[in-house]
Protein backbone atom coordinates (compact mmCIF):
# COMPACT_ATOMS: atom_id res chain seq x y z
CA UNK A 1 0.00 0.00 0.00
CA UNK A 2 1.27 3.57 -0.84
CA UNK A 3 1.59 5.98 2.08
CA UNK A 4 -0.16 8.98 2.14
CA UNK A 5 2.24 10.66 4.68
CA UNK A 6 5.09 10.67 1.44
CA UNK A 7 2.95 13.01 -0.06
CA UNK A 8 3.95 15.29 2.02
CA UNK A 9 7.68 14.80 2.33
CA UNK A 10 10.11 17.32 -0.09
CA UNK A 11 12.64 14.26 -0.93
CA UNK A 12 9.36 13.30 -3.27
CA UNK A 13 9.35 16.66 -5.09
CA UNK A 14 12.95 17.09 -5.29
CA UNK A 15 13.49 13.85 -7.09
CA UNK A 16 10.62 14.17 -9.32
CA UNK A 17 11.38 17.63 -10.80
CA UNK A 18 14.93 17.53 -10.28
CA UNK A 19 15.41 15.47 -13.52
CA UNK A 20 17.33 16.06 -16.86
CA UNK A 21 13.69 17.27 -18.68
CA UNK A 22 13.01 20.09 -15.95
CA UNK A 23 16.90 21.15 -15.66
CA UNK A 24 17.77 21.38 -19.30
CA UNK A 25 15.17 21.11 -22.04
CA UNK A 26 12.12 23.68 -19.80
CA UNK A 27 14.70 26.00 -19.73
CA UNK A 28 15.68 26.05 -23.26
CA UNK A 29 12.27 25.78 -24.24
CA UNK A 30 11.37 29.03 -22.12
CA UNK A 31 14.16 30.68 -24.24
CA UNK A 32 13.46 29.72 -27.75
CA UNK A 33 9.67 31.25 -26.73
CA UNK A 34 11.24 34.21 -25.30
CA UNK A 35 13.48 34.79 -28.27
CA UNK A 36 10.34 34.37 -30.93
CA UNK A 37 8.47 36.87 -28.85
CA UNK A 38 11.08 38.98 -28.70
CA UNK A 39 11.47 38.88 -32.88
CA UNK A 40 7.86 40.25 -33.13
CA UNK A 41 8.13 43.12 -30.85
CA UNK A 42 11.84 44.17 -30.90
CA UNK A 43 13.07 47.06 -32.83
CA UNK A 44 15.28 46.08 -35.56
CA UNK A 45 18.36 48.14 -37.11
CA UNK A 46 19.33 47.91 -40.33
CA UNK A 47 22.62 49.80 -41.46
CA UNK A 48 23.81 50.03 -45.22
CA UNK A 49 26.80 51.20 -46.58
CA UNK A 50 27.03 52.53 -50.20
CA UNK A 51 27.66 55.72 -52.13
CA UNK A 52 25.48 57.87 -54.04
CA UNK A 53 24.97 61.87 -54.17
CA UNK A 54 22.60 64.12 -53.05
CA UNK A 55 21.00 66.19 -55.57
CA UNK A 56 17.15 69.26 -55.42
CA UNK A 57 14.06 67.77 -56.23
CA UNK A 58 13.88 70.81 -57.77
CA UNK A 59 16.56 73.71 -58.88
CA UNK A 60 15.89 76.99 -57.06
CA UNK A 61 16.50 80.38 -59.09
CA UNK A 62 19.51 81.73 -58.73
CA UNK A 63 19.67 84.84 -56.82
CA UNK A 64 24.23 85.50 -57.17
CA UNK A 65 24.71 88.36 -59.15
CA UNK A 66 27.98 90.62 -59.73
CA UNK A 67 27.99 94.63 -59.63
CA UNK A 68 30.56 97.52 -59.64
CA UNK A 69 28.41 99.76 -57.69
CA UNK A 70 28.95 100.74 -54.15
CA UNK A 71 26.55 99.02 -51.59
CA UNK A 72 24.78 102.02 -49.45
CA UNK A 73 22.40 99.86 -47.54
CA UNK A 74 23.17 95.96 -46.29
CA UNK A 75 20.38 93.96 -44.33
CA UNK A 76 22.18 90.85 -44.74
CA UNK A 77 23.11 88.64 -41.66
CA UNK A 78 23.95 85.54 -41.12
CA UNK A 79 21.04 83.34 -39.89
CA UNK A 80 18.36 86.10 -40.73
CA UNK A 81 15.06 84.87 -41.48
CA UNK A 82 13.79 87.01 -44.66
CA UNK A 83 10.79 87.25 -46.34
CA UNK A 84 9.60 87.86 -49.50
CA UNK A 85 9.74 91.39 -51.11
CA UNK A 86 12.51 92.18 -48.42
CA UNK A 87 15.15 94.39 -49.18
CA UNK A 88 18.88 93.15 -49.17
CA UNK A 89 21.15 95.17 -50.62
CA UNK A 90 20.77 98.44 -51.84
CA UNK A 91 23.53 99.36 -54.52
CA UNK A 92 24.36 103.29 -55.32
CA UNK A 93 23.01 103.84 -59.25
CA UNK A 94 20.94 102.11 -61.38
CA UNK A 95 22.04 98.43 -63.38
CA UNK A 96 21.30 100.58 -66.75
CA UNK A 97 23.65 103.73 -65.40
CA UNK A 98 26.26 101.03 -64.49
CA UNK A 99 26.21 99.34 -67.84
CA UNK A 100 26.77 102.47 -69.56
CA UNK A 101 29.68 103.33 -67.33
CA UNK A 102 31.54 99.49 -67.74
CA UNK A 103 30.76 100.41 -71.77
CA UNK A 104 32.24 103.45 -71.70
CA UNK A 105 35.63 102.33 -69.45
CA UNK A 106 35.84 99.72 -72.45
CA UNK A 107 35.25 102.02 -75.49
CA UNK A 108 38.40 103.97 -73.77
CA UNK A 109 40.31 101.44 -73.11
CA UNK A 110 39.74 100.44 -76.99
CA UNK A 111 41.05 103.85 -78.07
CA UNK A 112 44.23 104.07 -75.94
CA UNK A 113 45.21 100.64 -77.10
CA UNK A 114 44.69 101.66 -80.90
CA UNK A 115 46.53 104.99 -79.82
CA UNK A 116 49.90 103.31 -78.37
CA UNK A 117 49.49 100.81 -81.44
CA UNK A 118 50.06 103.47 -83.82
CA UNK A 119 53.19 104.57 -81.88
CA UNK A 120 54.08 100.92 -82.11
CA UNK A 121 54.12 101.21 -85.81
CA UNK A 122 55.16 104.70 -85.98
CA UNK A 123 58.05 103.28 -83.89
CA UNK A 124 58.94 100.74 -86.19
CA UNK A 125 58.78 102.66 -89.58
CA UNK A 126 61.16 105.43 -88.45
CA UNK A 127 63.29 102.67 -86.18
CA UNK A 128 63.16 104.65 -83.18
CA UNK A 129 61.19 104.99 -80.11
CA UNK A 130 58.48 107.54 -80.44
CA UNK A 131 56.34 106.38 -77.08
CA UNK A 132 55.95 109.84 -74.79
CA UNK A 133 55.65 108.13 -72.38
CA UNK A 134 55.49 104.35 -70.67
CA UNK A 135 52.30 102.50 -72.01
CA UNK A 136 50.21 100.22 -69.87
CA UNK A 137 50.03 97.43 -72.84
CA UNK A 138 53.41 96.88 -72.78
CA UNK A 139 54.21 97.74 -76.30
CA UNK A 140 56.99 100.18 -75.88
CA UNK A 141 58.69 97.14 -74.02
CA UNK A 142 57.99 95.34 -76.80
CA UNK A 143 59.69 97.98 -79.52
CA UNK A 144 62.91 98.10 -76.90
CA UNK A 145 63.25 94.29 -77.47
CA UNK A 146 62.64 94.33 -81.05
CA UNK A 147 66.08 96.86 -81.00
CA UNK A 148 68.04 94.63 -79.04
CA UNK A 149 67.41 91.73 -81.22
CA UNK A 150 68.06 94.20 -84.45
CA UNK A 151 71.50 95.31 -83.15
CA UNK A 152 72.37 91.88 -81.65
CA UNK A 153 71.70 90.34 -85.15
CA UNK A 154 73.53 93.47 -86.84
CA UNK A 155 76.09 92.56 -84.33
CA UNK A 156 76.57 89.26 -85.26
CA UNK A 157 76.02 89.89 -89.13
CA UNK A 158 78.81 92.32 -88.82
CA UNK A 159 81.24 89.92 -86.81
CA UNK A 160 80.59 87.26 -89.18
CA UNK A 161 81.59 89.80 -92.19
CA UNK A 162 84.68 90.85 -90.10
CA UNK A 163 86.04 86.71 -89.98
CA UNK A 164 85.25 86.38 -93.46
CA UNK A 165 87.40 89.37 -94.11
CA UNK A 166 90.08 88.45 -91.91
CA UNK A 167 89.79 84.81 -93.58
CA UNK A 168 90.33 86.49 -96.95
CA UNK A 169 93.19 88.60 -95.80
CA UNK A 170 94.85 85.65 -94.05
CA UNK A 171 94.22 83.62 -97.50
CA UNK A 172 95.53 86.26 -99.33
CA UNK A 173 98.75 86.50 -97.16
CA UNK A 174 99.25 83.32 -97.39
CA UNK A 175 99.07 83.27 -101.30
CA UNK A 176 101.52 86.39 -101.22
CA UNK A 177 104.17 84.28 -99.39
CA UNK A 178 103.47 81.27 -101.94
CA UNK A 179 104.33 83.65 -104.67
CA UNK A 180 107.23 84.87 -102.96
CA UNK A 181 108.50 81.90 -101.84
CA UNK A 182 108.09 80.70 -105.59
CA UNK A 183 110.09 83.68 -107.25
CA UNK A 184 112.83 82.93 -104.55
CA UNK A 185 113.37 79.35 -105.64
CA UNK A 186 113.15 80.33 -109.02
CA UNK A 187 115.61 82.98 -108.74
CA UNK A 188 118.42 80.45 -106.86
CA UNK A 189 117.80 77.87 -109.93
CA UNK A 190 118.70 80.53 -112.79
CA UNK A 191 121.69 81.79 -110.46
CA UNK A 192 122.30 78.28 -109.81
CA UNK A 193 121.89 77.28 -113.84
CA UNK A 194 124.10 80.28 -114.91
CA UNK A 195 126.73 79.33 -112.56
CA UNK A 196 126.61 75.69 -114.20
CA UNK A 197 126.79 77.66 -117.72
CA UNK A 198 129.89 79.37 -117.00
CA UNK A 199 131.37 76.59 -115.30
CA UNK A 200 130.69 74.92 -118.47
CA UNK A 201 132.24 77.62 -120.84
CA UNK A 202 135.26 78.23 -118.74
CA UNK A 203 135.76 73.89 -118.54
CA UNK A 204 135.69 73.95 -122.20
CA UNK A 205 138.38 76.65 -122.46
CA UNK A 206 140.16 75.17 -120.77
CA UNK A 207 140.63 72.05 -122.20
Amino acid sequence: MFDKKLLESSELYDKRYRNFSTLIILPLFILLVGGVIFTFFAHKELTVISTGSIEPTKIVAKIQSTNANPIIENNLKEGKVVKENSLLLKYNGTPEQTQLSELLTQKKQVLDKKAQLDLLQKSLTNEKNEFPTTDSFGYEKSFENYESQVKSLEATIQKSNQAVEDQNKSTESQKQAIQNQVEHSNRLFRITLKSKMRYRVVWSFTR
